[in-house]
């Protein structure tokens, strides 16, 4: 997963501004800075950018798969993650190739695409599910199914299927987090400052 590295001098410098700060209280206004900015990334995320990518079936996907790995004082750095690992996200976000682990991808035709639901295609429409069919062929090209004295396609079979980019996960994390962190540093700065006392 790409890294969003940012120089933080210019953050050294606005609590230099502020009455001697003291090294000491920075690294804690910009770990909740930081948390900030990852919690502002993650609501942009699943409010607006994910349902804006795809045709969501299941509206607490978003929601339950995006979690934030906090800063801390110790540790400036933090994540925004997809705690699920379903979905392909990533590849969603960067585009690739999708390979199967062994044989061919099938995918569906627009006959079976309309079963998918939350969970993908219904269960009593995957490929597995058609094995013992009488009515059911499977060539090289695919799946098939006699209907009418004729075969419809359910299935195509691919050696791999191009995902392309459709899902802007990297540029709007990077604008929604470093909007974030400047938003909030001078308030935080004030806050830890005042703590110290």
């Amino acid at each position: 997963m790409p890294q969003l590295v940012m120089d933080m001098s210019e953050f050294t410098r606005a609590a230099r501004r502020f009455h001697h700060a003291g090294s000491g209280q920075v690294p804690f206004a910009l770990a909740n800075s930081i948390n900030n900015g990852l919690f502002d990334a993650r609501r942009e995320i699943v409010g607006t950018t994910f349902p804006a990518s795809f045709d969501v079936r299941n509206r607490s996907f978003a929601r339950a798969a995006f979690r934030v790995e906090k800063a801390s004082k110790g540790a400036l750095s933090g994540s925004l993650y997809d705690r699920l690992g379903r979905g392909h996200l990533a590849k969603h976000a960067e585009g690739g190739v999708k390979r199967p682990s062994s044989g061919s991808l099938a995918i569906p035709s627009r006959r079976i695409a309309k079963f998918r639901g939350a969970r993908g295609i219904a269960k009593g429409k995957r490929p597995r599910a058609f094995k013992n069919t009488r009515t059911i062929r499977v060539t090289s090209e695919g799946i098939f199914r006699g209907e009418g004295g004729r075969l419809v396609q359910l299935y195509f079979f691919a050696p791999q299927a191009r995902l392309t980019a459709r899902f802007p996960f990297y540029p709007v994390f990077e604008r929604e987090v470093v909007m974030g962190i400047r938003k909030a540093f001078p308030m935080q700065l004030r806050r830890a400052l005042a703590s110290r006392r």
